[in-house]
């Protein structure tokens, strides 16, 4: 499993146009081997808005394959036009070593104690 992130700075207060594009995911949720996409906002930069593109795959090769696609070049050849508001990016790929996710006891125990 690798996750893909993509670091995205933008103009200070100009990241909606970021929020409402990844409100809705358009193509990637079909590809073969994606597992999850998250946009992070950091807020916290005073000179620059910066957001996180995360996406899960199941193996490199799922990645590559969405990468190839033509709904791909398609949406990324748009935000290029679109997006005026973007200082730089940076993709990196990361193997997945570990992960863990909620346990479906502890989740009844905290229900319990409720």
């Amino acid at each position: 499993m690798i996750a893909v992130t993509n670091c995205i700075r933008v103009h200070k207060g100009m990241g909606g146009h970021l929020e409402t594009r990844f409100e809705r995911p358009k193509h990637v949720h079909r590809m073969p081997g994606f597992v999850s996409m998250e946009l992070l906002k950091n807020g916290q930069e005073e000179e620059y808005d910066e957001f996180v593109v995360r996406t899960v795959w199941q193996d490199r090769a799922a990645f590559d394959n969405w990468v190839q696609s033509e709904e791909f070049k398609r949406g990324h050849s748009r935000r290029e036009q679109a997006d005026g508001n973007i200082i730089d990016f940076k993709v990196t790929i990361y193997e997945v070593v570990h992960r863990h996710q909620p346990d479906a006891e502890s989740d009844s125990a905290a229900e319990a104690a409720i």
